[in-house]
């Protein structure tokens, strides 16, 4: 009778191993199972979200290479714009200097309607001595020459502009007066054979 309950009692002692065992191998398969679902879940968002990130970067991109030809545009406009104020305050104020700024800030330009305005502004033509017989120099240059074409100088004193140079029948007909300072264009020089003495065509 004992061996019998001994017996009993070491399969109920059995039994419920194999049941802890059972349950925690069931315990195991459910985590598996839910781990596995959740790590499919997981990579199901995450590759939602890279799809989603690189949308998002392509349409950054597109609008960076929008933004790049709108700023392009916008900034050749300002450059169009900036460049004809400069022209219109250069034929505004209608003077060497100016139009000597605008072709020092703009050297790229055509400079044929600088030379055009400068024209009508120096629309006068006469002759000047500007070196005395002795070599005495009545003028001195002036910078504009750099930018504008020809040859520019102011008379260190007030000179009679005739129409024509000494000794040729125009050099007693007075045509106008060029003051101290006042910038002239050469047009051509004529160098004296007997002494130092040059005379110059000039606009004024």
């Amino acid at each position: 009778m004992s061996k019998i309950k001994d017996r009993i009692e070491e399969i109920e002692r059995i039994t419920k191993r194999s049941r802890r065992i059972n349950n925690s191998l069931w315990a195991v398969v459910a985590i598996t199972v839910l781990a596995s679902i959740g790590l499919g879940v997981w990579a199901s968002i995450e590759k939602k979200r890279a799809e989603e990130a690189e949308q998002v970067a392509e349409a950054a991109r597109l609008q960076i290479a929008k933004n790049d030809s709108i700023t392009q545009l916008k900034l050749n406009a300002l450059v169009e714009r900036f460049v004809n104020d400069d022209w219109e305050i250069a034929k505004e104020s209608n003077s060497l200097q100016t139009y000597a700024n605008y072709a020092a800030k703009h050297p790229e330009e055509n400079n044929d309607s600088i030379n055009l305005m400068i024209g009508k502004l120096l629309n006068k033509r006469g002759f000047v001595q500007i070196v005395e017989t002795k070599g005495n120099v009545l003028f001195k240059p002036e910078g504009l020459s750099e930018n504008l074409d020809g040859e520019f100088i102011s008379m260190i004193k007030s000179v009679n502009v005739r129409a024509g140079q000494w000794d040729t029948p125009g050099y007693n007909n007075k045509v106008g007066v060029v003051p101290k300072g006042q910038i002239i264009k050469i047009i051509e020089k004529f160098p004296s054979d007997k002494s130092s003495s040059v005379w110059a065509e000039i606009a004024f």
